[in-house]
């Protein structure tokens, strides 16, 4: 193998986010992210995509290339199954092993005291108490995260759903705004006089056009932007299949106003241009 990896140009497993969970939602521009709800095959195809940049590592030939992917194939896999396994059970797990740790603290003083009373003096029962009280804490303090994140997903999680709608909503109001006025704009132009006289207008309008077409644009991928924050904050809080419905549901709300925007200018454009021909085959001389 030859490795034509250098030190500046390495990246960390901090950087590449090799040992992290893939976040709810991934970057619309980055087309090799992933996020934690993606399919399984993909997760893995990110993980061992960025345990190769990890490692920086280039074989010199083809040959040797996929063997080395086939290689760190194994690691990916494995490294992506514990990652899911240890995020979806933490919670759980933490409810579990507090409640293990509590039960080991009663268990324990009881045994020693029965058994061997010269054993549980006072500085063993101090120390159990100690360990009973933390155990305790945490085990609250588990139970009650467990119990808030779904109070809270059933609460908010319909308002951000439908804020999400109407985000998508006033975001297709605003790119047909800016395809009437991109119509408007192409049904002007033939019909201003071919003079020269006639250029300062020309240009008013043509500067008026572009600004407000930038305008709208602006103001949609603001609009989107909130859309993907909201997103955001459904995957963080909401379970699997609640997700999925949850998503199925934008994604119908999205695809019918992306669907109704498309008929509605497919037509008028041909129309427009049969418009346009029209008349300017009428304003040529004889």
């Amino acid at each position: 193998m030859n490795d034509h990896s250098t030190s500046s140009a390495s990246l960390t497993a901090g950087e590449l986010g090799l040992f992290q969970q893939f976040p709810s939602v991934a970057d619309r521009s980055c087309a090799l992210c992933a996020s934690k709800y993606d399919p399984f095959h993909r997760r893995v195809f990110v993980r061992l995509l960025s345990l190769v940049a990890w490692l920086n590592i280039f074989p010199s030939t083809k040959l040797l290339s996929i063997l080395w992917l086939i290689f760190l194939l194994p690691f990916a896999l494995a490294l992506e199954v514990a990652l899911t396994a240890i995020a979806s059970q933490y919670t759980s797990m933490r409810v579990i092993l507090s409640a293990l740790l509590i039960i080991v603290c009663i268990l324990v003083p009881t045994y020693l005291a029965a058994n061997t009373p010269q054993a549980f003096n006072p500085l063993a029962q101090v120390l159990f108490s100690i360990v009973l009280t933390g155990a305790s804490v945490w085990f609250g303090i588990s139970l009650n995260d467990k119990n808030a994140r779904k109070e809270a997903a059933r609460q908010w999680l319909p308002a951000a759903e439908t804020a999400c709608k109407q985000l998508l909503t006033i975001s297709n109001t605003a790119e047909r705004m800016r395809l009437t006025q991109e119509t408007a704009c192409n049904s002007i132009e033939p019909l201003l006089p071919k003079l020269e006289t006639s250029l300062p207008v020309k240009q008013m309008v043509d500067v008026q056009c572009r600004e407000t077409a930038e305008k709208l644009a602006t103001l949609r991928d603001h609009i989107d932007s909130a859309v993907s924050h909201w997103e955001v904050f459904i995957a963080s809080n909401c379970e699997k299949g609640e997700c999925d419905a949850i998503s199925v549901r934008i994604g119908q709300v999205r695809t019918t106003l992306e669907a109704k925007l498309k008929q509605d200018f497919k037509r008028p454009d041909c129309e427009q241009t049969r418009n346009t021909a029209a008349i300017a085959d009428t304003d040529e001389p004889p």
